[in-house]
């Protein structure tokens, strides 16, 4: 999601995370209660219900090394592995251990999560619509797979999928963004701004006992909003916007390219370029920061314009919403200087 703050993140709460560890034992208590309830193990819900994800590993661990075999041990390591980013191991202990939760709609979600992660947005959407084939009311899931199919570039499927969800919780700020993206990459800028344009208004705050998260997500709104508004054409009302979200998160990718867009728009390219660079350090794997660098420098450092075209292209080659023109004219700059060496 973004996979984007919603690229590569979860959404459940510390408690949801409990519950779904403490599941995983009653689930097959019956037949392996041997090991289920060993010290290890509920040391390793604890700590993961604690958000002590580090200390919940080397528990969960400790588990398997008395029994290798331990499918709750397992589950509860892949899903831990998930919230601290190690998404490779997360997917093969989560794949693994399949056959014993064939109706763990938790499983399938964190396992969707892990692929998702390691931008395997295929097997990521898969995972996920196991998971609602298990439970179809878990909204968690449906954001989940329409943020997956956002990065796919399915945005018919993601409206056709979340909007039911705004007429049913015109409140959930999540369901909104996730449509807001959606319209503003079919370039429907009038239809993202209704949805977002409250987050603008200078009285407006999110009402949550985690700040940080409720911070985080109102900048997420006001970057949509400004993409919608950068889109459509006015950088007038979405450059003051970017600079509201990168005062607050001043790494933040997505505000960083929007803004840069826009001054390049303006001809200011020395302040695109810087907020390029930032972009592209937050994150090595944006595409448009990438390509967009690339056009800044092209006139004034070829040398560095290549390196960035050329990270480009490598990008886009695994990447499956790739804008065609853009990859033209970086194949079209890289063979013009192969030429001339």
């Amino acid at each position: 999601m973004a996979r984007h703050a919603f690229k590569s993140g979860t959404w459940v709460t510390r408690a949801t995370l409990f519950v779904a560890l403490a599941h995983s034992i009653s689930l097959t208590a019956c037949a392996t209660s041997g090991y289920l309830h060993t010290r290890a193990v509920v040391s390793g819900n604890q700590a993961a219900h604690d958000g002590n994800y580090i200390d919940a590993v080397a528990h969960y661990e400790k588990a398997l090394a008395e029994v290798p075999d331990s499918p709750a041990a397992k589950r509860n390591l892949g899903i831990v592995l998930v919230k601290i980013s190690d998404y490779r191991r997360a997917a093969n202990l989560l794949t693994s251990i399949l056959k014993n939760y064939p109706e763990d709609a938790e499983v399938q979600y964190f396992l969707g999560e892990a692929h998702r992660g390691l931008r395997n947005y295929r097997a990521a959407a898969d995972s996920y619509q196991k998971g609602l084939r298990i439970d179809p009311t878990d909204l968690r899931l449906t954001k989940a797979l329409a943020w997956t199919w956002f990065k796919m570039g399915r945005n018919d499927w993601v409206i056709n999928l979340i909007e039911p969800y705004l007429q049913r919780s015109p409140n959930d700020h999540q369901v909104r963004l996730i449509l807001a993206s959606a319209y503003t990459a079919k370039q429907q800028f009038e239809k993202a701004i209704g949805l977002v344009q409250f987050a603008g208004a200078s009285n407006f705050s999110i009402k949550n006992k985690d700040k940080v998260k409720a911070q985080a997500e109102h900048m997420l709104l006001l970057t949509a909003l400004a993409d919608a508004l950068s889109g459509k054409g006015d950088c007038q009302k979405a450059q003051p916007i970017y600079t509201r979200v990168l005062q607050t998160r001043p790494f933040l990718d997505s505000a960083l390219v929007g803004s840069a867009r826009c001054n390049m728009k303006a001809q200011n390219i020395k302040s695109a370029v810087a907020q390029l660079e930032r972009a592209v350090k937050s994150n090595p794997n944006s595409l448009e920061a990438h390509f967009l660098l690339a056009r800044a420098l092209e006139s004034s450092e070829k040398n560095r314009s290549l390196v960035y075209f050329n990270r480009y292209l490598q990008l886009s080659r695994d990447n499956p919403v790739v804008n065609t023109a853009d990859r033209e004219h970086a194949k079209r700059v890289i063979a013009r200087a192969n030429a001339t060496n």
